[in-house]
């Protein structure tokens, strides 16, 4: 295919796609700039809606390019496009899937490739289905007895940690119920980091690095407690000046660099109606899941991945009300 021809609009999040565009026609290939040189190759067949999507995930853009080209010829166009860009060195933020050679992974034999690249594409996935087979089925078929997630259950702020666990693992986890014990694991009361203060309630970790975890923490020994979460997401995230308080730099040795979002309340549900924080946790936990088998698979606690599923289950059952209702303009389904 021919080069394509660009026209270039300097852009930035907090602008309508509407009071810079003025397109005939609004099918082609986009590429999205961004502060700190990175670039974003896509294809749409509606431009301005797409890029309105864009806005709220990347709070960093700077500028935007667009080139018309039929609908029949999207593909192999940016194919093109990413494989010319990454020739001549520019570093692609969907690069971790659709621009990059992958090399093999154990999770390939799980989940396709090309499924794995459509996760990461936060903005063209508001209607993607998630999928858990038959794993609630599964739950209400059975009853574990467990000490661990039997004190879990005593716990105050129980249900919402289990709100916050069950979000992660509908929204960040990719066909969670084909991965469990494979690629992630979940604990309760776990005893890391434990004193008469503070205390770790849950844990879900993907391979060997923990995503998020949630802690009871109080001023004094005999004072009340009070919930803490902590989210992991990719370094890649930008946080806006609103969030830069909650945002503190971490590592992992088997991860790299990493943002930890810390919040009072377990408030991880809709921390994850942010399209950005969403992103920026699958980017981390399915870069993780491609590193292979978790060695944490021993720590699974079953009864509290059964309670995780059957909670998503339940927002199913409710129209998901019960997850939707803080962020309404997001419309995900999620499929059994």
């Amino acid at each position: 295919m021919d080069t394509l021809r660009f026209k270039r609009w300097k852009f930035t999040s907090d602008l309508a796609p509407s009071a810079v565009l003025s397109l005939k026609n609004e099918c082609g290939i986009y590429v999205l700039e961004f502060a700190n040189g990175e670039q974003y190759v896509g294809q749409t067949i509606h431009f301005p809606i797409r890029l309105a999507k864009h806005r709220r995930t990347y709070p960093d853009l700077i500028a935007i390019n667009f080139a018309e080209v039929p609908a029949k010829d999207l593909d192999m166009a940016e194919y093109g496009e990413i494989q010319r860009r990454r020739k001549s060195g520019i570093q692609l933020r969907n690069k971790t899937l659709l621009a990059q050679p992958l090399g093999d992974s154990p999770l390939d034999d799980l989940i396709d490739q090309q499924e794995q690249a459509a996760w990461l594409d936060v903005a063209a996935t508001d209607d993607e289905e998630i999928h858990i087979g038959d794993r609630a089925e599964v739950a209400r078929g059975r009853t574990l007895s467990n000490k661990k997630f039997d004190q879990l259950q005593q716990q105050p702020h129980f249900e919402e940690a289990l709100n916050s666990l069950a979000a992660y693992v509908a929204y960040v986890i990719p066909y969670p119920h084909l991965t469990e014990k494979k690629t992630w694991t979940v604990t309760a009361m776990p005893s890391t980091n434990r004193r008469p203060t503070d205390k770790r309630v849950a844990a879900l970790s993907v391979n060997n690095v923990e995503m998020m975890y949630l802690r009871l923490v109080r001023g004094y020994q005999d004072g009340e407690w009070t919930p803490v979460a902590t989210l992991n997401v990719a370094d890649t995230y930008q946080p806006p000046p609103y969030m830069r308080d909650f945002v503190y730099p971490g590592s992992y040795r088997s991860a790299g660099p990493v943002k930890a979002i810390i919040m009072e309340e377990f408030l991880i549900k809709e921390f994850l109606m942010n399209d950005a924080i969403l992103l920026a946790a699958r980017e981390l936990a399915l870069g993780q899941m491609r590193k292979g088998t978790t060695m944490f698979s021993k720590y699974h606690n079953d009864a509290l991945s059964d309670a995780i599923f059957e909670r998503i289950d339940q927002w199913i059952t409710d129209n998901n009300q019960m997850f939707f209702k803080t962020m309404p303009q997001k419309r995900r389904k999620v499929k059994t």
